[in-house]
């Protein structure tokens, strides 16, 4: 049997650091992929109706 080598704490903080972000990237998906569709993904926090804009 082969002896494994315990990882180092420079590499378990690497990879908790490319875990949490990709989870951060899957979680931005649904977002980007609406902003997408509805044509305004330079605008993300204003709906398309806004009372100001109509006044």
């Amino acid at each position: 049997m082969e002896k494994r080598l315990e990882a180092g704490w420079l590499q378990r903080i690497v990879r908790s650091v490319l875990v949490w972000g990709s989870v951060g990237l899957l979680v931005w998906v649904p977002f980007l992929y609406a902003a997408i569709r509805r044509g305004r993904g330079s605008d993300w926090g204003r709906s398309r109706r806004s009372p100001s804009a109509s006044a």
